[in-house]
């Protein structure tokens, strides 16, 4: 299991109602996310923050392919 940082895009949400003035300046976000890299398929980066010496993550967050802008390797681990 690697550790990564992962550059990608994120959207932009509001909840409740909302006049349209109040979301004409939505911007998506530029983010960055380091944690354990559980799996990359063709469609999805699995990462976790957490890991634990008993083989259980906490905190794994999925982003789509496509989101992602770039991937860094930081430490290879076995």
């Amino acid at each position: 299991m690697d550790i990564a940082k992962i550059e990608w895009i994120d959207s932009c949400h509001f909840s409740g109602w909302r006049q349209e003035h109040e979301y004409q300046d939505t911007q998506i976000s530029r983010c960055v996310s380091v944690g354990f890299l559980i799996r990359k398929t063709k469609t999805e980066i699995v990462f976790a923050q957490s890991y634990s010496d008993t083989g259980n993550y906490a905190e794994i967050t999925a982003i789509p392919i496509q989101a992602i802008k770039k991937i860094t390797i930081l430490e290879r681990r076995k």
